[in-house]
């Protein structure tokens, strides 16, 4: 770790910030991933059944932005305990989607 404190700070900033990106990157990737496995389609007709957020563009986006809220929630160690735990949570969610899709 530096000595001088304006370059720590600088330092923590820079790897705080490339966190956020592989995080970021490892979000979007599974949120690609969960739209393939569970057919969601392209489009944002599901945007509001699948997050409540009306800023919400996309489907894949809505998928992208329930794994981000799951992901502050979920105390896991392991990533795949967390891939495995938001797999589950993921099914649970899209079960209720087309159970409300039937209902309409």
């Amino acid at each position: 770790m530096p000595t001088n404190p304006a370059v720590a700070v600088a330092v923590e900033s820079i790897q705080r910030q490339c966190a956020l990106r592989t995080q970021n990157r490892h979000t979007r990737l599974l949120a690609a991933t969960l739209c393939q496995s569970y057919a969601i389609p392209e489009g944002k007709d599901l945007v509001l059944l699948l997050q409540s957020d009306p800023t919400v563009r996309s489907n894949r986006d809505a998928v992208e932005a329930w794994i981000a809220q799951q992901l502050e929630s979920v105390e896991v160690a392991e990533s795949e305990q967390i891939l495995a735990t938001i797999d589950v949570l993921f099914r649970r969610k899209w079960i209720a989607v087309l159970e409300a899709l039937s209902c309409e």
